[in-house]
Order: structure tokens, then sequence, then C-alpha cells
């Protein structure tokens, strides 16, 4: 192989791993060939057992639902004729359950998150043909990996954990089974020109930027775009943190899923004598959705935001808000008493919020 060749050679290889952690299905397509075929897929979800660069992208989609801050470190790279291999590591951190297959491509076992981090070191060795990769093999320290994530030794809890999740991972639709619908509905998308959007589970959850409080800081309002399956019901619990004030507020918003992006908005009410100020702030949320009575997909994230005033505090009763179908009703002279956070609920001319229709349903109660 000629000089010229052999480094295009080892950048195919380098973009072949690194797209693993953010690459597009366009970025796949252009790197694997149509017979691609990954020898280490025994343990991987359905999705990823075939041939071709689906499969290698619905790979990338399983790690990535797991472990968040994904990367490679590239160390070297050695060409010899058609074959390169690739010795780097791999690093991350664990979020969401990590789901292993057996061979008949049913949950084996499940790994419950941990939050910590780990780093191993791999070997790829990939096979070109045409300009693109048409083979991969693979050595990875997974048991290094399982010590760094505290997989092994398991604790008696752990155990519990796992037992647990490998239930519920059994009882859902397996995220093999997601990606392949995600995979299938935006190739839809394409060849209809984008007139129907698809999404399976929780498809799309972030948090915006911005974070509101009112004049006096003791109620915040968050917001966000979410997407998921038609028809279920989705819930979001959200927690704002502003370090600087030690500012705390906790909200919930509920509604049911319409199948493409709709937003969803949180007034929280803070907790303590500590209040909102300008600055910066954290917020996490946990969305969950349900159908049929039973959670069919939970996901968790976090973000930093920029905190300032602008959310108006209702008064006399009466208040306006964004949103469709928003309304307010009084509460009427209750005594004051304890909601389910604990927080006391204010006395007379109290305002409930709550949202009509199928963008969600909220109560809050402000003096």
């Amino acid at each position: 192989m000629g000089g010229m060749e052999a480094i295009k050679t080892r950048e195919l290889a380098v973009r072949s791993v690194r797209m693993m952690a953010d690459g597009s299905r366009e970025e796949f397509h252009e790197v694997l060939h149509p017979e691609f075929l990954n020898h280490e897929a025994k343990d991987e979800p359905p999705a990823s057992r075939s041939r071709g660069p689906e499969a290698a992208y619905a790979t990338a989609l399983w790690l990535r639902d797991a472990f968040a801050e994904l990367s490679w470190e590239i160390h070297e790279v050695v060409v010899e004729g058609d074959l390169a291999v690739v010795h780097c590591t791999m690093s991350g951190r664990h979020v969401r359950p990590f789901a292993e297959y057996d061979e008949r491509a049913r949950v084996k076992e499940v790994f419950p998150p941990t939050g910590k981090r780990f780093a191993t070191t791999q070997t790829h060795w990939l096979r070109v043909a045409d300009g693109r990769v048409v083979e991969h093999w693979a050595n990875r320290d997974d048991l290094g990996t399982a010590f760094q994530l505290g997989w092994v030794p398991p604790s008696p809890l752990y155990l519990l954990r796992s037992a647990l999740a490998k239930r519920r991972a059994r009882r859902r639709p397996s995220y093999a089974f997601r990606a392949a619908v995600l995979v299938v509905g935006f190739a839809a998308m394409a060849l209809l020109g984008g007139a129907q959007r698809a999404y399976a589970g929780i498809a799309l959850n972030t948090i915006d930027r911005q974070v509101t409080y009112d004049r006096d800081g003791a109620r915040v309002r968050s917001t966000g775009p979410i997407a998921c399956t038609r028809g279920e019901r989705v819930t979001i619990g959200v927690s704002v943190r502003q370090a600087a004030t030690r500012a705390r507020a906790r909200g919930r918003w509920e509604g049911r899923c319409t199948g493409e992006v709709q937003r969803w908005q949180v007034r929280a009410n803070v907790g303590g004598e500590a209040r909102f100020s300008r600055g910066w702030g954290r917020v996490c949320a946990v969305a969950r959705t349900r159908a049929g009575g039973r959670v069919t997909d939970t996901r968790r994230w976090c973000r930093r935001v920029s905190v300032s005033p602008g959310f108006a505090r209702a008064s006399s009763g009466t208040a306006t808000a964004a949103g469709a179908g928003l309304d307010s009703r009084s509460c009427g002279g209750r005594r004051g008493r304890r909601d389910r956070r604990g927080t006391p609920e204010p006395r007379g001319g109290a305002v409930r919020w709550a949202a009509g229709g199928d963008h969600g349903r909220f109560c809050r109660l402000c003096a």
C-alpha cells in the first residue's frame, strides 16, 4: 500500500472509532461499508447484529444512552495492507442503565447507573475495502471498566438494583428496539420529506438556558422541550439550585405526549428562607413516561442555567402566564395547610394554576 493510501486508511480508522461518541447517521454511512460487519456484536442489542452502517449506529446509540461524556483518546495507529490497528482509551460516566444481551438477543444483565467515571484501554482492528471500513474486531478491558464503575464486586444493594433493572428492561421494549424505531422513523421522514415526525420513548429532552424568578425570589420558572411517544403520559420533576444564595426549589409538570416536540413549564416554590437572585444556577430534571399503568422510559439530565428576574407573580386572585389552555382559579379563603412537599400553602387569596388539554396539567399555589 502506498504512502498516501496508508495515510487515508489511518485517518479512516481514527474517524471510525471517534464517531462512536457523537457521529451522525450520515457520517456512519460515509465511513462504513454497506456490508460492514462488527464481530464484537454478540452481547449487543438486536439492532446491532446485522450488517451495514445502521447496525453500527445502533451500537453507538446503545452506548450513548448509558454513558455521558463519551470519548476515545487515540494513542497509536498501525496500518498494514488493508488492516488498521487502533490503540486507544475509552472514557465516560455511567448515567443510565446499561444492558447486555445473550446469544438470542434477550436482556442478560442490566447495570444500574452509578454516576462513576471510567477510562480503560482498547485495541480495535479494522479492515478497509473500497475506501470504507468493512470489518471490525476489538480487545477491551471490560473487567477494568466494571471495577471502575463499581459493578464488581457488587454490594447487596447493587445486586438488588440490578435485579429490579433487569426485570424492568425485560418488561418493556429494549433500547435497541426503540433505537431501531427511531432509525426507521427518521429514514421515513427523509423519504417523505419530513412531513411526519415519529419518536419512541423519550426521544428529546433538554432544559432552556434561562430560569426566571419573581420579584422577591420566592418562586422560579424553568422551561424546556420534550418529545415522547404519542398517547403516553409524561411527568417531569424539576429541581432548581443556586449555590451563591443556597436557594432551592422543586416543581412538577404532567402532560400527555403528542408524538412531536412540545414545551414543558414548571413553576417551583422555594423551600426555606433563601431566595433566588441574578446569577447562575443548576437545573436537574427527571422525566418518566407511562402507558397502561407502567413506566415505559425514564430520563435524567441537568444543566447550568442563567438565573434572572422576569417571572410575574400573581396578585389579587388573578394571574397571567404563557402556555396553551392556561387559566387561574381562586382557591378561596382556605386555612394554611401543608402540601405533599411539606411547604406551607399561603392563606386566603391563593391562585391555583391549571393547564387544560393535552399540553399538560400542573397546580401551584401562590400568594
